[in-house]
């Protein structure tokens, strides 16, 4: 097939994964906003714009009615899905995340592909596969085209295993929502599907994080119930949205570990519950036998017998789990089992095989009982019925309130199966599946206490906390010992040979220097002073199940280095730029004499690739590599985190950096500190290149409040204005001399002026931000009456600590200089901090902002103003003068403004007049020249004003749309 390049699109029910193959080129795994998943959910906000992906999942916790999760699951259903009180069908809703993940994947490869390949199901019927194909041309998807899941698994699988011709395959593949069976037999260079697909489209991943859920809830004691009790039914719906993440969160971490703890922040402190792998395995087992049971029904309707069998491949994030390894293998002993590569990527990685032939998969007469299923438009054979369902688990639910209407389907309910008769209300309450299908978990309303209801008593706390704003996320805990590798990783691999850099190298992997660059390097050998030495050895590195971009646990060989104790911090990096004749850009936090006093043994942040390779190169050191920043952190046993396995060890601050060596348990077994949860870290000479991109380099080591293991990476493009806000570094050296004086700074080749903040690109938008990227461009500035900065991957924070305080926190990104254009905002109030309950305060957003002309004043000189005060339930629009004095434009009282859920704000520039909205409603016009303030600086506002010490507002999002 001749191509420039093929889209592999796996549209999952959870999550998302999409896959380019280039002509000559192997197929990779195209990431989106860094990651390898987009979540698939779809959200409809206040505007009624659809938003989807990690926008709809950092939006859905506040908002469950506008949120539809699985849509894979209603495909083939001409039940409409009502979100935010409008009914949407579901090929539109699917149409809007595959055209996210389309336009996203295009901007990476830099052009359209000629062919765009879905998966599916085999076990789909015509109408949903129908349905899927009406969505992707809805989205404007060139040339889509069909592939049935478990062949695409095939077909990646026989990539790197050699499979003889006429040998059989069996599938199993446990995804987010379904399961599906497949055998497969090889005919030439390509896989036919044999006999009957098996599947159930209610059993998967979704269903046992619901089962998590329950056993989580029924953990909870009944003081914290009767404590905690509400009525209100958004929180409900809240609630369980936030139990299921962190549920989610803790069943994936039991796929390699024995026990995790989940942390419940309450207002009257910490509740700690445990939940262990034997746990899960007791939940999920019933399910996990009756998949295999479908299984074996497979085999037997292909007619196979188990010694038939060349493999059992193993597909779908569900899959990872050990007890499924554990019971396929003890039924099928004597087949082999594989699970090659990440489960969730294979499929979409074997959808752009060019040897896949579409026109293939039409019936046509075969053998006595097998099909060829060749046709994405014909009709799949018959299924045979499965064996009778374990019955899953359910919570009677109240009486309802408010009846559905009639074949509508709201976000949060549970709407007929694609594939079966809607029920006459029976387990899974009214419009719940019929006969045959699996009744989902009912979340209740609230019930008087020793009711006996206790999952209702998790979702009572977990609600609590996230209107209160005193839960972000669960944080899950690992507990040491017993870890079981499902990752199919190996120990002990042959050992690579010895690493090292020469001494006084600024760092192999460094971009080059920038034209005009000015001195050499100077080959010297560095100052042992504040260094650790690491002996030679051979050390276990990456992780026993990588996520994200981590890599597979091997053995290395590494040689003798040392490497700075900890962080280089303001202080050391001021000296630098006094030293060196001054290095630019000054990092986020510093102004023009320097960074603030409070902050001068803090690590320093902001500091792109080339600087802090340069600032290594002058002292004669260079940047670690990746390996022995690892080395350095997890020591010769290979520990999750520098201190050891236990996360709940060390507590990490959320809104700041610690000051260096003040956390003597954030410290590895060599005596380095610092080495994950302060700021992320620049390393040189990656060990796996495979999952880094050529432009690319990686941190290491996590930005306080963001925690996830010792073997967290990021690869990021250290040419981006966004890359570098919470960038730290440190050095190491080969070679080094324990007598020389510390902090000499020599010669270095001085990088380029760095590029200026880039707009983030999204369709309709000139500039966006969520505020998701741990470093996403704005700076963080404080003093004693307020502070601004990044909340890590979720909200930019503005705080005002007392009364009567205005505080701007202004967008790195101007405004365009022609047309007409839309400010807008998403924020919510953080009610801890509002430590006066009467007091009032005001916040929103900023336009036509003159900036300051010193880099050391923040504040603009003028600007105009949209703010809302939730208390008094008021909007007001206004003009700051150069003068300090405010000039109202409008405001009055309004009923749509809350505190304890997320507001949006929206001011149109027009050109001659400005229109000013607030969740979603139009407040006002002015007139043509009623406001003539100009500039094009934007950004957030929060005023504190009478009996308010604290106001604390997070921002969820920023947005300058064309």
């Amino acid at each position: 097939m001749t191509t420039s390049w093929l889209l592999g699109i796996d549209f999952g029910t959870s999550s998302t994964v999409v896959a380019a193959r280039g002509t000559g080129r192997p197929p990779e795994i195209i990431e989106i906003h860094g990651e390898r998943r987009v979540p698939s959910l779809v959200l409809i906000d206040a505007n009624g714009r659809m938003i989807v992906g990690r926008g709809a999942e950092a939006l859905g916790g506040a908002y469950p009615d506008r949120l539809l999760r699985a849509p894979k699951g209603r495909l083939g259903s001409p039940t409409a899905v009502v979100l935010g009180g409008r009914a949407y069908s579901i090929v539109e809703l699917v149409a809007a995340l595959l055209r996210h993940v389309y336009d996203e994947a295009v901007r990476s490869n830099g052009g359209e592909p000629s062919e765009v390949r879905l998966t599916y199901p085999a076990s789909w019927s015509s109408p949903r596969r129908e349905d899927l194909l009406a969505a992707a041309t809805r989205a404007g998807l060139p040339n889509p085209t069909l592939v049935p899941e478990p062949v695409a698994a095939a077909i990646a699988y026989a990539s790197d295993v050699a499979i003889v011709d006429g040998a059989h395959l069996l599938v199993y593949d446990l995804g987010g929502g379904t399961f599906d069976s497949v055998a497969l037999r090889a005919e030439g260079d390509a896989f036919v599907i044999v006999g009957r697909p098996i599947g159930d489209p209610h059993l998967g991943g979704e269903l046992f994080d619901e089962l998590l859920m329950n056993h989580i809830g029924e953990q909870l004691d009944a003081e914290t119930w009767e404590n905690l009790q509400v009525s209100d039914e958004l929180l409900w719906q809240q609630a369980a949205a936030a139990l299921r993440l962190e549920s989610r969160r803790a069943k994936e971490l039991l796929s390699a570990h024995e026990v995790v703890q989940v942390q419940l922040g309450l207002p009257h402190g910490i509740v700690n519950r445990q939940v262990s792998r034997a746990d899960l395995e007791q939940l999920i087992r019933p399910y996990i036998d009756e998949s295999v049971g479908l299984m074996q029904r497979c085999m037997i309707d292909a007619g196979l017998r188990t010694e038939d069998l060349s493999a059992v491949y193993l597909v779908g994030g569900a899959s990872r789990s050990p007890l499924v390894q554990e019971i396929v293998c003890a039924t099928f002993p004597q087949v082999q089992l594989s699970r090659r590569g990440d489960p969730k990527a294979v499929v979409a990685l074997g959808a752009t095989h060019p040897e896949i032939d579409t026109a293939r998969w039409a019936p046509r007469s075969t053998d006595p009982g097998r099909t060829h299923l060749t046709d994405p438009a014909a009709a799949p054979p018959t299924i045979t019925p499965p064996p009778p369902p374990v019955p899953r688990p359910t919570i009677t639910p109240p009486p309802p309130t408010i009846a559905p209407p009639p074949a509508t389907v709201t976000a949060g309910g549970n709407g007929p199966g694609a594939n079966g008769p809607v029920g006459p209300g029976g387990p899974g309450g009214p419009g719940g599946p019929g006969p045959g299908g699996h009744p989902p978990v009912v979340m209740p309303r609230p019930q008087p206490a020793g009711s006996g209801r206790r999952m209702s008593r998790s979702l009572v706390v977990v609600g609590v906390l996230l209107l209160a704003g005193l839960i972000g996320a669960v944080v899950v805990a690992i507990q040491g010992g017993g870890s079981k590798d499902s990752g199919g990783s190996a120990n002990g691999a042959a050992a690579s040979p010895a690493t090292g850099i020469a001494a006084g190298s600024g760092g192999s992997t460094g971009a080059p220097p920038a034209s005009g660059a000015t001195g050499t390097p100077v080959s010297r050998v560095a100052s042992g002073a504040g260094m650790v030495a690491i002996p030679a050895g051979t050390y276990p590195l990456g992780a026993e199940s990588p996520d994200l971009s981590e890599t597979t646990r091997k053995s290395l060989a590494v040689g003798a280095f040392s490497i700075d104790v900890h962080e280089v911090t303001n202080r050391e990096y001021k000296l630098f730029v006094d030293q060196a004749n001054g290095a630019r850009p000054l990092p986020g936090v510093w102004d023009r004499s320097g960074p603030p006093a409070d902050l001068i043994n803090h690590p320093v942040r902001g500091i792109n690739f080339e600087w802090a390779t340069a600032y290594c190169a002058s002292l004669g050191k260079r940047l670690p590599s990746e390996i022995e920043w690892e080395v350095a952190a997890a020591g010769t046993d290979g520990r999750r985190y520098a201190w050891g396995n236990d996360l709940a060890t060390v507590v990490m601050p959320v809104d700041r950096t610690y000051e260096v060596m003040t956390n003597p348990l954030n410290k590895s077994a060599f005596g380095v500190f610092d080495l994950t949860g302060n700021v992320w870290e620049w390393v040189a000479d990656t060990y796996d290149p495979t999952k880094v991109k050529s432009n690319e380099r990686v941190l290491r080591g996590g930005q306080n409040g963001y925690i996830r293991t010792n073997w967290t990476r990021l690869p990021i493009d250290p040419a981006g204005a966004n890359s570098v806000g919470n960038a730290g570094f440190r050095c190491a050296a080969t070679t080094v001399l324990t007598d020389a004086p510390a902090l000499v700074f020599g010669t270095y080749t001085r990088p380029g002026d760095p590029t200026v903040p880039v707009a983030k690109i999204r369709p309709g938008f000139y500039a966006y931000d969520d505020f998701v990227d741990p470093a996403s461009g704005w700076i963080e500035r404080s003093n004693a009456a307020w502070r601004f900065g990044y909340h890590p991957n979720k909200y930019f924070h503005v705080e005002t600590k007392q009364q009567n305080q205005t505080v701007v926190a202004l967008s790195p990104i101007g405004t365009p200089t022609t047309g007409k254009f839309g400010v807008s905002t998403s924020a919510e109030v953080e009610p801890a901090p509002l430590t006066e309950p009467g007091g009032q305060y005001e916040f929103g957003i900023v336009i036509r902002a003159q900036r300051a002309a010193a880099a050391d004043n923040t504040q603009p000189v003028s600007y105009v103003a949209l703010v809302v005060n939730p208390r008094a339930q008021t909007w007001e629009a206004y003009v700051k003068n150069a003068d300090g004095t405010r000039t109202r434009i409008d405001g009055r009282g309004i009923g749509n403004v809350a505190e304890n859920r997320s507001n949006s704000l929206r001011i149109d520039d027009l050109g001659d007049h400005l229109e000013f909205s607030v969740n979603g409603l139009r407040v006002y016009n002015t007139s043509a020249g009623q406001v003539t303030q100009q500039g094009s600086g934007t950004g957030f506002v929060l005023n504190s004003l009478a009996g308010s010490n604290k106001a604390h507002i997070h921002f969820a999002s920023f947005g300058i749309e064309n």
